[in-house]
């Protein structure tokens, strides 16, 4: 399996973006096709504005990360999606990604500090520990106890 490939994201166009990828793919033996496609599908995807009825949480609230699949330009880690975690410290609002990386209109949101534990992320893969992952607010629900 060839080494990680490691794009600059500070290159500024598509096509450029595009270049780039496609020499890293090729150094490494690797057909570029089906991969170059795909790039280009992303990087045009519409985006998306904030979740309607998004909720404001509190320190000790339980989460669940929602499942979405969105094309375009988010800031999910692939890991945490369909995960539940807990809510440890709130920060002030920024734009939120999937919306302004595409010219959307939104709100800026709240991102929340959720501590997942690594058996949630990765069962039987990793060693128990506590990982810390800042969320925008539409990326979680509350978790409802059934007590």
């Amino acid at each position: 399996m060839p080494d990680q490939l490691h794009i600059v994201p500070t290159i500024a166009s598509v096509e450029q973006r595009t270049d780039a990828m496609q020499a890293a793919l090729e150094e490494r033996g690797l057909r570029p096709g089906e991969f170059i496609a795909e790039f280009e599908q992303l990087a045009e995807a519409p985006g998306r504005t904030n979740v309607a009825g998004r909720e404001r949480f509190r320190s000790g609230d339980r989460v669940k990360v929602r499942a979405d699949y969105v094309a375009g330009h988010i800031r999910m880690p692939g890991c945490i999606r369909g995960k539940t975690g807990v809510v440890v410290s709130e920060s002030p609002a920024y734009p939120f990604p999937d919306a302004h990386a595409h010219g959307v209109e939104a709100a800026d949101e709240r991102t929340y500090d959720v501590r997942f534990r690594t058996e949630e992320l990765w069962p039987n893969s990793a060693e128990s520990a506590l990982v810390h992952v800042a969320v925008f607010q539409s990326y979680l629900e509350r978790v409802v106890d059934a007590n």
